[in-house]
């Protein structure tokens, strides 16, 4: 029955006439209601960003001072519209997915192209379905993104502490949109360090702000959407 009613909004997405002023994703005053387009439940709907690359592993990069590496790969913007339901995003509210590099030490440099993504949710295709339970399928929103990561070593890397190479992390939030909660993803890149002490990195740049306990959550619940695009490919 749930699927079939998000049919429904699909169907909605893909007539001719956009959704009009009078079917906004929010009822005045009334965060939780939301219009005819939204396939039950919708009360809110949690992104999340998923990050892909090939070349990085869990071995660590092999970067001297004055090497620079480049990685291409994708991010995909990903939802639940089967548990969570599926309306338009808020026009005046576009979606913008902005990048940052906690920690940063200062002997990396690293960069991401492009700088910000804006997310368009007028994408039909965009919905696949989950037969990973033959028995209970679900419908899922992935739209997916090229990125390509630029790392630069700049001087002798250090060892982050409490592990055994140098530690860098890539960090994208996604904005809200009427009933979209912000979306977090989050990469690990690790770097051969040489020997020396372990040093505390210098931090150039700050994660965006978000709750400690909602932003692990967050990336708890990440973590187990990222599992079942493994398993599913």
């Amino acid at each position: 029955m749930r699927l079939a009613l998000l049919m429904v909004g699909l169907a909605l997405l893909l007539a001719p006439a956009s959704v009009s002023a009078t079917q906004s994703p929010l009822a005045d005053g009334a965060g939780e209601t939301v219009n005819a387009a939204c396939a039950p439940p919708c009360g809110e709907i949690n992104p999340r960003l998923l990050f892909s690359f090939d070349e990085l592993t869990r071995d660590p990069q092999a970067l001297a001072p004055g090497q620079s590496a480049t990685y291409q790969g994708t991010l995909t913007f990903w939802f639940d519209a089967d548990d969570e339901g599926y309306v338009p995003q808020d026009p005046q509210q576009p979606i913008t997915v902005q990048f940052s590099f906690p920690r940063l030490p200062t002997w990396a440099k690293m960069s991401v192209e492009p700088s910000t993504i804006d997310v368009d949710l007028a994408c039909a295709t965009c919905f696949t379905t989950d037969t990973e339970d033959p028995t209970t399928p679900t419908l899922h929103y992935e739209q997916t993104f090229d990125v390509t990561l630029t790392v630069e070593v700049t001087g002798p890397p250090e060892k982050t502490p409490g592990y055994d190479y140098g530690k860098l992390q890539l960090f994208a939030k996604s904005t809200e949109s009427g009933i979209y909660n912000p979306g977090y993803g989050i990469k690990e890149v690790r770097i051969q360090a040489g020997p020396g002490a372990d040093l505390e990195p210098n931090s150039t740049l700050d994660a965006p702000a978000a709750g400690p306990l909602a932003l692990l959550a967050a990336l708890g619940a990440t973590a187990l959407a990222a599992a079942r695009l493994a398993r599913r490919d």
